[in-house]
């Protein structure tokens, strides 16, 4: 085998472990709501591919010199392989190597010997190559892990999973925002330079195909901790609603989609109880003597003064029943 065939497998390995190093830092963004998982997520794709095309260029090599076609392909594969510095290395040392390298010769039988025994091999059809195979096979594991995750979201789609936007026009929206004649509104924030401008917060409904307007469904508010998102208490939203509840879980403030930095409203809870409490219109499939809420860590302090400022003279008319 060519040394240069040697270094572009090489290549192409380093840029499969990289594809798999840079999903997880993928799946560790989109776990935090950070939107730059879009880049990770491409380095991961680019790095995939990369690989692929590294191996076909491989399987077709005859000599150290490569047509036309096959040192474009290498050259676009050494610039993509900048996101697995191991395969830049690697895909440069291929490159400029022009030279034959020693053949190692496994059997006594002479080369000529060899060439006149073997038969020509017909090239391959594009489908029955390795790499159109694996990749195939790649992305056949994608789809179908991606659709057994979404079928573990939704309860094997029993339960609809929605994002929404609270904003301080939605909160102000019902009954002024208020409960018990407070008001939960969320407010303007003034900026250094004496503007003001609105701020909003990052929610996403879980609602279960049980919950309608003719069978209410109990709520549950869910409020992950300090420097948390939402979509860290997803495991415990998924188990709500699979048990019926409808479940809510925003962001805190300053932390993930939530655009409020300040801790007012129990960190934005508050707001959102008031929201769904008060809008008769979009959630007639809660039940409003059945609002519960669970936080984790800080979230759980939030949830606290949660009920504690919504509490009526008595059970019955305070809005949250059970923490």
């Amino acid at each position: 085998m060519f040394l240069k065939g040697k270094l572009l497998k090489a290549a192409a390995i380093c840029n499969y472990v990289f594809t798999a190093l840079w999903f997880v830092v993928t799946a560790c963004f989109f776990a935090l709501s950070n939107n730059l998982y879009w880049m990770f997520l491409i380095f991961a794709l680019v790095s995939l591919y990369d690989g692929f095309v590294l191996i076909s260029v491989k399987e077709k090599m005859k000599s150290v010199t490569l047509d036309k076609n096959e040192n474009i392909k290498l050259l676009v594969c050494w610039i993509l392989s900048i996101v697995c510095p191991p395969s830049f290395i690697l895909c440069g040392l291929a490159y400029f190597r022009k030279t034959e390298d020693e053949v190692t010769v496994r059997s006594n039988v002479p080369c000529e010997a060899k060439e006149e025994a073997k038969a020509p091999a017909g090239k391959k059809p594009f489908y029955k190559a390795k790499s159109f195979i694996t990749m195939c096979v790649a992305l056949g594991m994608i789809i179908i892990s991606s659709f057994s995750a979404m079928c573990f979201e939704t309860s094997g789609f029993s339960v609809k999973v929605s994002d929404f936007t609270l904003t301080r026009e939605m909160t102000l929206s019902y009954n002024e925002g208020k409960i018990h004649g407070k008001q939960y509104a969320i407010p303007l924030t003034v900026t250094d330079d004496g503007k003001e401008h609105e701020t909003s917060y990052s929610v996403t409904m879980y609602k279960p195909a049980s919950a309608t307007e003719e069978n209410p469904a109990p709520v549950v508010f869910v409020l992950p901790g300090f420097t948390r998102t939402k979509a860290t208490m997803a495991q415990y939203c998924v188990e709500l609603s699979r048990r019926g509840a409808v479940v809510f879980c925003s962001d805190p403030g300053g932390q993930g989609g939530t655009t409020e930095n300040s801790s007012t409203g129990a960190h934005g809870i508050e707001y959102l109880v008031q929201y769904v409490y008060n809008n008769s219109d979009d959630f007639k499939f809660c039940d409003k003597n059945r609002f519960g809420a669970v936080g984790h860590s800080q979230g759980g302090g939030n949830v606290v003064t949660l009920a504690s400022d919504m509490a009526g003279a008595s059970f019955e008319e305070s809005i949250i029943k059970s923490v």
